[in-house]
């Protein structure tokens, strides 16, 4: 089932330390549109001058109800200076990363007025990713839709292979497609939620890619897990 939420919920806000600051960067993707990631902390304070340049006529955030509860009220403060978004929040969990859900979303999008001049933007780990990205790009053929991860396994994965889709027929991603995001925004603060086993299945997902990749991403790779412990805060930054 699909909630839409307009109040803010959350009272986790979203902290960093002067002396761990890693500077916000800007990596083009080298898959078909060349989408800018920005990753480092306080990426994704950029987030609001990317929709003024973008200037849509409604903006709608997907979320789910955890992430919602622990960030949801930073994105909001974050935005509500400059536009009032609406939030639609999808069920959380691999199971409910399904066709009717899917279904459910673009019904909401339509009924709340998106039009192809929306924006819609992705908050949360892999399932909001991949559910929102592909409502988004079926919407009128495709409106235009951002990336916000907040797990360390959408960052290193979903963002990275542009693969929108849901489960179907006792399959995984079954249903889907490439869908190019405009932009999508890596901070590596929302992390600090997530549990020691939830970034060791992340960092064996940015081994894979670091393979696929290869070349210079599987040099850093190397580099990252040869020098100190690759859950250490500072690393992870």
């Amino acid at each position: 089932m699909v909630r839409i939420q307009t109040a803010t919920s959350a009272d986790a806000k979203v902290h960093s330390s002067a002396e761990t600051l890693m500077p916000v960067e800007t990596w083009n993707s080298p898959l078909t549109g060349h989408m800018p990631i920005h990753f480092g902390d306080g990426a994704v304070d950029l987030l609001p001058g990317l929709l003024q340049e973008l200037s849509p006529d409604k903006i709608f955030v997907v979320s789910d109800p955890h992430v919602f509860d622990l960030y949801g009220a930073f994105l909001i403060q974050l935005l509500s200076g400059r536009f009032a978004p609406e939030v639609v929040l999808i069920p959380e969990g691999e199971n409910e990363k399904k066709l009717s859900n899917l279904e459910l979303l673009c019904k909401e999008l339509f009924d709340r007025g998106a039009t192809k001049s929306s924006v819609v933007v992705n908050f949360g780990g892999g399932v909001v990713l991949n559910v929102g990205g592909l409502a988004a790009s079926l919407v009128y053929r495709g409106i235009r839709f951002v990336h916000v991860p907040t797990t360390l396994m959408s960052q290193s994965d979903v963002i990275v292979s542009n693969k929108q889709g849901v489960n179907f027929a006792n399959g995984k991603n079954r249903l889907g497609l490439f869908g190019t995001p405009t932009a999508a925004f890596v901070d590596p603060r929302f992390y600090a939620t997530e549990t020691p086993r939830q970034l060791r299945a992340a960092l064996v997902e940015y081994c894979k890619n670091a393979i696929l990749l290869g070349g210079a991403h599987f040099e850093n790779a190397q580099r990252f897990f040869e020098e100190g412990s690759p859950l250490s805060a500072g690393k992870l930054r």
